[in-house]
Order: structure tokens, then C-alpha cells, then sequence
């Protein structure tokens, strides 16, 4: 037990985070049944558990690895033809907004 806890930030303990885990299971699953709402909940209920200054970076982990997941389950239904130039827009988006 020590060594997962080791993991763990001082400012969470080991009943707040498998209460994350819990709540991160129901707000995907809201957001896979209802196509809405699950990140917006995730995003309330991180915020009575981890500290604000973390509160975003969190969040956008935790939807990157919901999304990661997401485009696994659908991997099949993937079109390559339409995703490489959306990926190529989105590079160069980024760059001119990071140049902004």
C-alpha cells in the first residue's frame, strides 16, 4: 500500500484518488452515452479533489487518455484520407496561434 501512495501528491490521498477513478469511469461513461456533459462534470468534480493550479492540466490528461482510448475502440472506422490533412491543418494552426 505504501508504494502506491508513494505515486501520489501530498495533496491527495489514497481515498480521493480511487474516489477520481471512480468519478472518471461514470463521466466517460455519461459521455459516451449521452455524447455531452461527462468532461464538464470530470472538470467539477476535480476541482473538490486537486488543487486549483492543477486543476486544468489534469483534466486535459485525463480527456487525452479518454480520447486515446475512444479513437481505439474505433480504430476500424478510421478514414486516413480525412484524418492527414486535418492533422496537418491542426500542425499548422498551432504553430501561427503559438506565434501569436
Amino acid at each position: 500500500m505504501d508504494m502506491v501512495t508513494s505515486f501520489l501528491p501530498d495533496t491527495i490521498s489514497l481515498t480521493g484518488a480511487i474516489a477520481l477513478i471512480f468519478i472518471n469511469l461514470l463521466c466517460s461513461f455519461i459521455s459516451t452515452a449521452l455524447s455531452l456533459g461527462g468532461g464538464l462534470l470530470m472538470l467539477v468534480s476535480l476541482s473538490f479533489i486537486v488543487p486549483p493550479i492543477a486543476l486544468v492540466p489534469v483534466h486535459g490528461i485525463i480527456q487525452l487518455g479518454s480520447n486515446f482510448a475512444r479513437i481505439f475502440v474505433s480504430l476500424k472506422d478510421l478514414d486516413i484520407k480525412i484524418i492527414l490533412p486535418f492533422i496537418g491543418g491542426t500542425l499548422i494552426g498551432s504553430f501561427f496561434g503559438l506565434m501569436l
